[in-house]
């Protein structure tokens, strides 16, 4: 039990980490967004325009990150998992 205990442990604070880090470069994204869409704005001098340029721009990349995502991120991501998890229960057993 203190083994399974352990290793929730070090999922959890992964896991809190990677939402803190997530939350983060949320918001920095968010406001990096705004300002591309208040240049384009007045550089092209259509309110519109300027945003409608950052929408499509994400949505390139929304496209490029699901066609790109299913074949080379999530096995990344499924292997980190595991690798975690059974890194620790290795290393458990040769403390034994």
């Amino acid at each position: 039990k203190m083994e399974a205990a352990e290793k929730m442990a070090i999922i959890s604070g992964k896991l809190v980490l990677l939402l803190a880090g997530g939350l983060l470069l949320f918001f920095m994204l968010l406001f990096i967004s705004l300002m591309a869409g208040y240049y384009f704005s007045q550089l092209f001098e259509s309110l519109f325009i300027g945003f409608a340029l950052v929408a499509g721009f994400y949505l390139l990349l929304l496209v490029l990150v699901i066609t790109i995502g299913r074949k080379y991120i999530l096995p990344n991501i499924e292997s980190s998992i595991i690798t975690t998890i059974f890194h620790e229960a290795d290393t458990d057993i040769s403390n034994s």
